[in-house]
């Protein structure tokens, strides 16, 4: 698997909220780069229970790329984790569209996939 995902938001109106959530004692870095932007958005964050570590409202409809890393050296250096992706919408028009990205430790043997989880949501036309 790999640890880029890239999310279309094609239809959407009224923007995207993206919200980062952690379920690991291990440091876990997200990464987000919106199509045609310079400048990421980055959280870091550790924790159980689905601890939110960042958040943002994005309109447009540009694509993200979204990168998870963690580290068990308190962020001295991290390492790829592996990425699945869902998607969930309503059959109504518009649209409420769900997916998440969610993210597997390399050190884990659980293989849960919910060591960082990446919800975006939407109205789709």
């Amino acid at each position: 698997m790999s640890n880029t995902v890239d999310v279309d938001f094609d239809g959407v109106y009224q923007g995207v909220s993206i919200r980062a959530m952690v379920g690991s004692p291990r440091l876990q870095r997200v990464t987000l780069l919106e199509e045609g932007s310079p400048h990421p958005i980055q959280w870091v964050g550790s924790g159980e229970g689905g601890l939110q570590i960042g958040g943002v409202q994005l309109s447009g409809e540009k694509k993200v790329s979204v990168t998870v890393e963690s580290s068990n050296d308190n962020g001295e250096t991290f390492k790829p984790s592996s990425l699945g992706r869902s998607t969930w919408r309503t059959l109504s028009l518009p649209s409420f569209v769900v997916t998440t990205v969610k993210a597997e430790d390399d050190g884990d043997s659980d293989s849960d996939f919910d060591d960082a989880v990446v919800y975006f949501s939407w109205l789709s036309k």
